[in-house]
C-alpha cells in the first residue's frame, strides 16, 4: 500500500459519536488523528464513499469537536479511514492546538 498522507498523524484514543443516513447514530474510537482525517474504529458496518457527521470527545472538560462532513475512504477489519471534508474554522483551530500539545 502506498502512503499518501499529507499531514502529521498522532496516535490518540478519543471517543467519537457519528451519524450517517444509512447507519443512524453510532459510536466508536478515533485512534489515528490528523487535522484532515482520522482512523475510526467501530463495530458499525461502514461503507467506502459514505458520508458521516462526527462529534469527537477529546477531553472530559472540553466541548466535543464537530466535523460537519467526513468521507469514508477505506474500510478494513472494523476500522475506517476518514477524511474530514467540512470542519468549521473554530473546530479546526481547536484540533490543531490539541495536536500540538500531544506527543507524536
Amino acid at each position: 500500500m502506498i502512503e499518501r498522507r499529507s499531514a502529521t498523524r498522532i496516535l490518540v484514543s478519543f471517543h467519537v459519536t457519528f451519524r450517517s443516513i444509512a447507519l443512524g447514530k453510532q459510536e466508536g474510537m478515533i485512534s489515528d488523528l490528523a487535522v484532515n482525517g482520522s482512523r475510526l474504529e467501530s463495530l458499525a458496518p461502514m461503507a467506502v464513499n459514505s458520508y458521516l457527521q462526527l462529534w469527537i470527545k477529546v477531553s472530559p472538560t472540553l466541548p466535543r469537536i464537530l466535523v460537519d462532513l467526513a468521507a469514508v475512504r477505506w474500510v478494513r477489519d472494523g476500522q475506517a479511514g476518514i477524511e474530514f471534508l467540512s470542519l468549521r474554522p473554530e473546530y479546526k483551530t481547536e484540533l490543531e492546538q490539541i495536536m500540538e500539545e500531544l506527543p507524536e
